[in-house]
């Protein structure tokens, strides 16, 4: 048990005599009066502490605008114990130092109930360079012998700002009795608390550490607004410090242009040590190529056909890539052959990313042929002898004979393969030609004229 019992009594009585005094020498005044008033008003008890066993965290609660304690403004971790009492009491004493059970010592201690106290991680003798460390690194656990064991600083804090008659509310509680979370526990191996205020400190004299925390290879054009964002800054404790009021930036980065970049961060705590650290940031383009110019195409029959024309790779970074980096595989397209081609495009970037892409070909016939030489013609001959049928093959045979047909812009070499010739005639001398030119994807040209027969074998 805690050997405080006679401190105690000692201070109650030092506490009366003290009271007696002051009433005695106090003048009798309107200013006397007005302190007085002015005393009633303040707030003497601004804060309301609930100790949760079952997650080993102290949460301090402010006043809402109705007086309720409802506002979670702090959150301490600690290590109550089993024999921590459940209930709700008031503070009734504090102790700067003060002697625990088994001849070790808390720092800044205030009593919640009988022995149970708040108060620093034990030391082994009065002095703050004799700290516990198994004990703190057992903050966040249950390991108490009953007290609510704090870090110095959040000890010093209630010792401060909590009034003797503070209540205290002790639960067995959950997570969700924790507003704001439990901060995190942080480890040591020397025998001094790092958030203890004592100048001696040795921890104070850490300068403030940064840190990166985001990758700072930036891919080319992304857009970078906040340098500060990619490091974070702690103190001694491992706590985040405010990057916008201790930290502050040389340096910038232009993601449109490969390279690297020195960013110099610099930060200056309290006591006003300065540390800098230098990060390089480089500007890179990882993502494949850009190829264009392969999409689908439909090309004529018989039309020139140039696979590169109008192809081009370049880097992202806008590097234009040697068109005979671009490689070319599948069925050689032939323009004169009715059909679909499929051609893989490759080409590999400066930073050995490949981009493939498929174009499909399409040779197509979508033109009529052009026929040419066939007009309205009289033939002369001895015809009164000859039978309709030789009539017609005459007229068949000549129109073959000037018949040009030109498909594709190329000249067919053997048109009456595609040809087809009728010759209607009601009187047996004049005829209407009928020329049916009709390519192999069906596309045709019809032509017609007059032939016109005259009989010359009776002149």
């Amino acid at each position: 048990m805690h050997s405080y019992l006679a401190e105690v009594g000692k201070k109650w009585i030092s506490f009366f005599v003290a009271i007696v005094l002051l009433f005695s020498f106090l003048p009798v005044g309107n200013s006397a009066i007005a302190r007085a008033k002015e005393t009633q008003q303040k707030d003497k008890y601004p804060y309301f502490l609930q100790v949760n066993k079952g997650t080993n965290v102290v949460t301090v609660y402010g006043k809402d605008s109705k007086g309720k304690y409802t506002v979670a403004v702090k959150a301490f971790v600690c290590s109550t114990g089993n024999d921590t009492p459940l209930g709700t009491y008031k503070t009734p004493n504090r102790y700067r130092w003060q002697p625990l059970m088994d001849d070790v010592w808390g720092q800044y201690c205030t009593q919640i109930v009988g022995n149970i106290l708040f108060h620093s991680v034990y030391y082994m003798t009065q002095n703050p360079a004799d700290l516990n460390v198994h004990a703190y690194n057992q903050l966040g656990t249950t390991a108490s012998h009953g007290c609510v064991r704090l870090t110095c600083g959040d000890a010093k804090w209630i010792y401060d700002n909590c009034a003797l008659g503070t209540t205290v509310k002790i639960i067995n509680g959950t997570a969700k009795n924790d507003p704001l979370g439990k901060p995190k526990a942080m480890k040591i191996s020397t025998k001094w608390d790092p958030t203890d205020p004592a100048p001696q400190n040795p921890w104070h004299n850490r300068e403030l550490k940064i840190s990166v925390t985001k990758s700072t290879s930036l891919e080319y054009g992304t857009k970078v607004k906040n340098l500060k964002s990619y490091v974070t800054v702690t103190d001694v404790c491992g706590a985040t410090v405010n990057k916008s009021k201790y930290l502050t930036v040389e340096g910038k980065v232009n993601t449109k242009k490969l390279g690297t970049y020195e960013v110099t961060y610099t930060t200056k705590d309290k006591v006003g040590k300065v540390k800098t650290k230098v990060v390089k940031f480089k500007v890179v383009d990882t993502k494949k190529p850009l190829l264009s110019g392969v999409e689908n195409i439909t090309i004529e029959r018989n039309s020139p056909f140039d696979p590169y024309e109008g192809v081009s790779a370049k880097m992202r970074s806008g590097k234009v890539l040697k068109q005979k980096k671009i490689k070319i595989s599948g069925a050689k397209v032939n323009s004169s052959v009715i059909g679909v081609y499929r051609l893989t495009y490759q080409v590999t970037g400066t930073n050995k990313k490949t981009v493939k892409k498929v174009r499909k070909v399409t040779v197509a016939d979508t033109q009529a042929p052009l026929v040419e030489s066939i007009s309205d013609t009289v033939l002369e001959g001895a015809y009164a002898s000859l039978t309709e049928e030789q009539k017609i093959e005459q007229i068949k045979a000549d129109v073959s004979g000037k018949l040009k047909v030109i498909d594709n812009g190329a000249v067919v070499t053997d048109p009456a393969k595609m040809t087809s010739i009728t010759a209607v005639s009601n009187d047996g001398s004049n005829y209407i030609v009928t020329v049916t030119v009709r390519d192999i994807a069906k596309n045709q040209t019809v032509i017609t004229c007059n032939y016109t027969l005259k009989d010359t074998s009776t002149s």
